[in-house]
């Protein structure tokens, strides 16, 4: 066992003695200053998105829905970017990007890219898609010329002899 006391011989810490170049350090005992953004946590880091802006923090969301632990590294790109681009730009970058789901950096850096360039990403029109028209034939047709053909196919196999 290994005792901590402060001072006025004051018992601090109690740790159980550890191999030689482990640690044993008690949450309580670390500084704030000195926690690591890491250490604090996914959803502290999370929360830090919401400075940037609404869609960070959607985006920060969903891309941890989909990468899980590995997510947390790119938390930390993300409030990189806000710190070398203005957080406004890395807002609207992460909103195309939520809208394309694309959860990697390098996607938000390109589209951070794009708008200083006066170029931006449109949001992708989707059509319907009609069930009938006048120049495509029905479905059915297709069906009737396949089974044609293989009724052809087999009246042939029935005349040609065996060996």
């Amino acid at each position: 066992m290994v005792r901590i006391f402060d001072v006025r011989m004051k018992s601090i810490a109690v740790h159980a003695q550890l191999s030689p170049g482990q640690f044993s350090t008690q949450v309580g005992h670390i500084a704030p200053e000195k926690i690591s953004r890491v250490g604090r946590g996914q959803e502290w880091l999370l929360e830090q998105t919401r400075l940037i802006g609404p869609q960070a923090w959607a985006w920060g969301q969903k891309m941890l829905r989909e990468r899980s632990i590995a997510g947390v590294r790119v938390l930390l790109g993300l409030l990189s970017l806000s710190h070398r681009w203005a957080p406004v730009e890395v807002d609207a970058a992460c909103q195309v990007a939520l809208e394309h789901g694309a959860y990697r950096l390098r996607n938000l850096r390109r589209l951070i890219a794009l708008r200083r360039q006066g170029r931006t990403v449109e949001r992708q029109i989707s059509f319907e898609f009609i069930q009938e028209h006048p120049i495509i034939r029905p479905l059915e047709y297709y069906g009737q010329v396949l089974r044609g053909k293989l009724a052809r196919q087999e009246s042939t196999l029935e005349k040609e002899p065996l060996l």
